[in-house]
């Protein structure tokens, strides 16, 4: 049953198996209209190819849920994405697969590992749509696309960059094909690792660690003209990885430590930047991603210099005051439908409530709004709350 899924609210589930024929009988009905009729042979070509399923010549099924109920349980279970200002979705499993190759400098890339050195079924489409959807990811046209790799655009501080994200037999790879500003990276690891912690939630697997391809030169055991991956480990006083093969470790070079470095730790965007692109709306919300996609580690515990000392905001705990608010600006639940089953499943606690707000923002549930700090700033303005928002903006080196 999916509660906070609008459309499905009058439905309950019992066998699946009358969905997956629903999706059985949608396809064949995409690729029947294609054929029936020769001016539609495009959709058939589009759907094999880039995988996008066109919603404006599908007809209802009779016998099970309609066209816009399915679309709306294949989006909300990571199936299909919505692709913006269109009547397309994407479906990354139907596409052909790919032949990959490793040639790829190694601090370029960061690595999605697994237990037991596998990959679950299905994990890699299902974070391919969330990427779209959480955090608009765009899909690169210019290049091919397979359903075990995808190219992207992910917009940071006004610029598109081009990542690759591919399914290896026995790991995940991202690859960032270009130099980028301090900071880049840590957010385009921030956005995979939201994204594995949703799908692996929702699909009842074991959440990934991350490393690197081992340097070569480190392994005795191992041929070093074969990439395989190192398993990062971290603690307060060091980060390191250590090979899958020989057991050996080695300290991270500062290119691999700026994947996982807190984005109040690096170097951050000078003001003359922050300026020059808060005059550019459009861009205005990028240059706010640099500083990071708030969590709810620092939404409950901000880091903030006042006079030379350093304070902790504790966002979550000062606006559990305004939760109707919150829960109406962030996640647009203007019925207060998710706000209701909140209140009850939390037993009216206003600190639980909120902090269940937030994670619903964050992970992008239903119609919610972008999970940037320029929405929470700008939110916090609107509900009266303008001190706090300057003291957010101040924690990040925003104007």
């Amino acid at each position: 049953y999916y509660s906070d899924i609008p459309i499905l609210k009058k439905y309950v589930i019992i066998d699946f198996q009358l969905i997956f024929d629903s999706i059985s009988k949608i396809i064949i009905q995409h690729l029947d209209i294609a054929s029936e009729h020769g001016a539609h042979l495009k959709y058939k070509d589009i759907f094999k190819q880039k995988g996008q399923l066109d919603t404006s010549v599908l007809k209802d099924v009779k016998d099970c849920l309609k066209v816009d109920e399915l679309l709306s349980l294949l989006n909300h279970r990571h199936i299909i994405s919505k692709i913006e200002s269109t009547n397309m979705f994407f479906m990354p499993s139907v596409l052909p697969k790919g032949e990959l190759s490793y040639n790829r400098p190694s601090t370029s890339s960061f690595l999605v590992l697994f237990d037991h050195g596998y990959c679950p079924v299905g994990l890699f489409c299902a974070a391919t749509t969330r990427l779209i959807v959480a955090h608009k990811w765009e899909i690169n046209t210019n290049e091919s696309q397979f359903r075990n790799e995808i190219h992207f655009y992910c917009s940071c501080s006004g610029k598109s960059y081009h990542v690759i994200f591919s399914a290896f037999s026995a790991h995940y790879e991202v690859c960032l094909k270009e130099k980028a500003l301090p900071g880049v990276k840590y957010i385009i690891y921030q956005n995979i690792n939201d994204v594995f912690g949703k799908v692996c939630d929702d699909m009842k697997y074991p959440p990934p660690s991350y490393g690197f391809y081992c340097p070569g030169e480190s392994c005795k055991y191992v041929d070093a003209s074969y990439p395989h991956p190192a398993k990062c480990t971290f603690s307060d006083e060091s980060k390191q990885m250590e090979c899958y093969y020989s057991g050996k470790r080695s300290g991270l070079t500062e290119e691999y430590k700026q994947w996982f470095s807190s984005p109040l730790q690096v170097q951050m965007v000078s003001q003359e930047q922050i300026k020059v692109h808060s005059s550019q709306p459009k861009m205005r919300d990028q240059v706010v991603k640099l500083e990071g996609v708030p969590t709810v580690k620092l939404l409950t515990s901000l880091p903030i210099k006042v006079n030379g000392e350093e304070k902790k905001l504790k966002i979550i705990q000062r606006t559990s005051t305004h939760y109707t608010d919150l829960a109406m600006h962030l996640l647009n639940d203007d019925n207060c439908d998710i706000l209701d089953a909140l209140k009850k499943e939390f037993h009216h606690n206003p600190v639980d409530i909120t902090t269940a707000i937030y994670k619903k923002w964050i992970n992008g549930v239903a119609e919610s709004k972008p999970a940037t700090w320029k929405t929470l700033v700008d939110v916090l303005i609107e509900i009266e709350l303008k001190s706090l928002a300057e003291e957010i903006q101040t924690a990040l080196h925003l104007e």
